[in-house]
């Protein structure tokens, strides 16, 4: 009896230690990474934001040269990189907490957030879609951990780790017809608001007026507020500054796993690049509110609004990242929880699991670094990426309910 206990208590203990090892290799990368914070990292251009807007100098965020005057000032160890800011007005109410932090201890401070926010965010995904704590520790901490996506945010300081648990606490009161709170959780996405647009298109559709109203209100109140610190000139200033194709440089669109970007790397059609990323995401927008109208009285209308405009809307976003990519987390769990994925054949479901070796690291350190920086011209992360968001809508579409059955 005893030996039978031993080894049902080992088959548990194994697999967790093997998940505990899997995780500790990227925290170990990154602690490793954070030697080179002033020459990597992304912190730079937020911190600075928030101490210009406490000192009362938040007219100056969005004039290139004070902003970088300012990055070099609280971080001389950047030498000459610079980092452009270009995130709306709007965010610096949500940025203001860091400028309370010690510059010292910023960049411990920030990675130690991020991290927590990855964590906490599956665990709260868990409960969205009932995935069990042993599978959590055993398949998702260590996959998420082990992923490029994860690896980037964390190694360059970028928010997406807290938009991620943002979006899967608005899931969850969503799931509990909390609406109020999960517009809460949206609106920090005015942080980067084209990663979202996708999935109000979808809501606008399911006629989830409520939530969108709310969520309206507080990215007014964000607004609003962000008016008193930089003035109406600071929103021109803005505008200028992302319309203007000199600073474009700053944000690297050829490396977007997107439309976009997959265009930009061909010499031959990067001219078409502009209007075809533009008619590709209204044709997205245009799905995702017919599709949302379909599925407004389904049981399922969340989780397959989720599954459509995550992997859809990131796709085929003007600008988006591979580190962005982690909000595609909870349109994967949602698959893997759906009916849906008993349609899936066993050769596409091996299919997948190959496309989903291209985001792991070493893999993903291949392709990134020794490919793409390199001036490789076919992104394999644009094309896992699309083959399954195309996947996942075209099973979506098949089982929403026809038009005038509701």
């Amino acid at each position: 009896m005893d030996d039978q206990v031993e080894k049902k208590n080992l088959k548990i203990r194994l697999p967790i230690a093997a998940a505990a090892l899997a995780s500790s290799i990227p925290v170990l990368m990154i602690a490793v990474s954070l030697k080179f914070f002033t020459s990597i990292n992304d912190l730079p251009e937020y911190f600075a934001a928030a101490k210009l807007t406490l000192e009362g100098k938040a007219s100056s965020i969005y004039k290139l040269p004070e902003l970088f005057a300012a990055e070099h000032q609280l971080f001389p160890g950047m030498g000459t990189r610079v980092i452009g800011f270009f995130l709306p007005p709007g965010a610096l109410p949500l940025l203001l907490p860091l400028g309370f932090m010690p510059a010292s201890l910023a960049p411990f401070l920030w990675t130690f957030i991020l991290l927590l926010s990855l964590v906490a965010s599956l665990f709260v995904l868990g409960r969205v879609y009932e995935v069990s704590r042993m599978h959590l520790f055993v398949v998702a901490l260590p996959t998420v951990a082990l992923s490029g996506p994860a690896y980037e945010a964390l190694r360059i300081g970028q928010v997406v780790p807290i938009l991620l648990l943002a979006f899967s606490l608005a899931l969850l009161c969503l799931k509990q017809e909390s609406h109020n709170k999960a517009a809460l959780g949206l609106s920090l996405f005015i942080l980067k608001p084209q990663l979202l647009a996708p999935f109000v298109f979808y809501l606008l559709g399911a006629r989830r007026y409520r939530l969108l109203v709310s969520f309206g209100v507080l990215v007014l109140i964000y607004s609003i507020t962000a008016l008193g610190f930089v003035g109406l000139q600071g929103y021109v200033d803005w505008a200028h500054l992302v319309a203007n194709p000199a600073n474009v440089v700053f944000m690297v669109p050829n490396l977007n796993p997107t439309v976009r970007g997959q265009l930009l790397r061909i010499p031959a059609v990067s001219g078409a690049a502009t209007p075809v990323s533009l008619v590709v995401l209204v044709l997205v927008f245009a799905f995702l509110y017919v599709l949302g109208s379909r599925m407004r009285a389904s049981k399922d209308w969340l989780s397959t609004g989720v599954m459509a405009s995550m992997p859809l809307g990131l796709v085929s976003a003007w600008h988006c990242h591979v580190y962005d990519l982690l909000l595609l987390i909870p349109a994967i769990l949602a698959l893997i929880r759906s009916p849906l994925v008993e349609r899936v054949p066993t050769v596409t479901r091996m299919a997948s699991l190959g496309i989903m070796a291209l985001f792991l690291i070493p893999v993903y350190v291949h392709i990134h670094y020794r490919y793409l920086l390199k001036g490789g011209m076919i992104n394999a992360h644009f094309l896992a990426l699309l083959a399954f968001a195309l996947y996942t809508g075209t099973l979506l579409v098949r089982q929403a309910p026809n038009p005038g059955s509701h």
